[in-house]
């Protein structure tokens, strides 16, 4: 998981960029994205995967292998986190 709080309402602004992907089609698919509840999904799976890291808002991310931790910056100007030992991830 990665806490991505800092930038939660950058990626609201995104999504909210393309809205016109999420509208439904009076003739068009009726398919997850443009169902009204869609957005309360993304937020509710967002505040889901923050609880894991301890954090409002997470997103998953699946590697097939280990990832570097140096590979993703800290926020600017964010105190260095300490991470917790291995298998303590709540």
């Amino acid at each position: 998981m990665i806490d991505i709080t800092t930038v939660w309402e950058r990626k609201q602004a995104a999504i909210a960029a393309y809205a016109s992907q999420f509208q439904a089609v009076d003739d068009g698919p009726q398919t997850a994205i443009n169902q009204t509840s869609f957005s309360r999904f993304l937020e509710a799976r967002s505040i889901y995967f923050g609880a894991m890291v301890g954090a409002a808002h997470g997103e998953a991310f699946y590697s097939p292998g280990p990832i570097a931790l140096n590979l993703f910056p800290e926020p600017v100007n964010a105190p260095p986190r300490k991470l917790p030992a291995y298998g303590v991830w709540r």
